[in-house]
């Protein structure tokens, strides 16, 4: 092992430590077992320990220990379902990671009716997931600018009845009606970010709340939206959603860090998260929209702070 080095990753021992805080080697062995990850589980165990203990003696870990530790933070990132306006207990496993989490099931319940999965109506063919949307005013929506764009075909208007809000697809609930996206109220010039607009507003559906406070690295948040399969996913993937794909889901992870215009967190997405919102775990205030990821490096968010000003320009709330 090398000397450590100012730019040392700091956060993945914070991440480790706490996530790795209670197991064995034998427990991590069986978890990795399960999920199918790494050279051979007991090897994988042993790396991702073995980083974690370099970290904790402000030592650079080798870049296949990092690789391991970074494998088994995610193992505890579950992604439970979400049954009729209520978020699903985090497995045994995960559950000290996150002590905020029973908080949460009771703070965003009142907004979980508000997120729904935005489908691109295919004629004579099942509709196409683009992604997530989340209400933000009566009949408004918030999802990401290159959803609308990848629908549109990379205009900035879409053409009335070729896209659908479905608010209710849990996996023991899925409504057949769906809302129609009548038009693109606004998209924004340098961020990830656009307005919908529904033919009609959802009776019962509360606009979320954006938070006033910056992220914090650190945070823990949870990205709420309906992540799908995709063959491009680590086989481990199915421990985690148990080939239940395009359901509602609400993801916990935490705050890596960022800038002014984007974040990065570790929350369990897959494709179909886009637009997700990010909750804080703790208030239940939205603090970013998902915008894209690549799996077990980091996933990228616009602050909601951008997302509010936003909102205020183009609907005045």
């Amino acid at each position: 092992m090398t000397d450590r080095t100012p730019d040392a990753p700091r956060d993945l021992l914070d991440r480790g430590a706490l996530a790795l805080r209670s197991i064995t080697r034998q427990e991590l062995t069986e978890l990795c077992r399960r999920a199918l990850v790494g050279p051979r589980p007991d090897e994988m165990s042993r790396l991702a320990l073995d980083a974690l203990h370099a970290l904790q003696r402000a030592r650079l870990p080798t870049p296949e220990q990092e690789v391991a530790l970074e494998y088994a933070i995610r193992l505890f990132r579950p992604a439970p379902l979400v049954f009729d306006r209520e978020v699903e207990a985090l497995p045994e496993e995960s559950a000290p990671t996150f002590p905020a989490w029973e908080r949460f099931r009771g703070g965003v319940r009142p907004y979980l009716p508000s997120v729904g999965r935005l489908e691109q109506v295919v004629v004579g063919d099942e509709p196409v997931v683009l992604g997530t949307v989340f209400v933000v005013a009566p009949g408004v929506v918030a999802t990401n600018r290159h959803i609308v764009w990848q629908l549109s075909n990379g205009s900035d208007r879409i053409r009335p009845g070729s896209a659908r809000v479905r608010f209710r697809h849990d996996w023991n609930q899925v409504d057949s009606d769906a809302v129609e996206v009548s038009r693109v109220v606004a998209v924004h010039a340098t961020v990830d970010v656009a307005l919908l607009e529904l033919c009609g507003s959802i009776k019962g559906q509360e606009p979320v709340r954006f938070g006033e406070q910056p992220f914090q690295p650190g945070q823990p948040v949870v990205a709420v939206g309906f992540p799908c399969d995709d063959p491009r996913n680590p086989a481990f993937v199915t421990l985690l959603f148990r080939d239940r794909y395009g359901y509602k889901r609400a993801a916990p992870g935490e705050v890596l860090g960022g800038s002014g215009s984007s974040f990065y967190h570790d929350c369990t997405t897959l494709g179909g998260n886009s637009g997700s919102p990010v909750f804080c775990m703790e208030t239940s205030d939205v603090v970013g929209i998902h915008v894209s990821g690549q799996y077990l490096y980091r996933n990228e968010a616009v602050p909601a702070t951008a997302g509010a000003e936003f909102l205020r320009q183009h609907v005045g709330i």
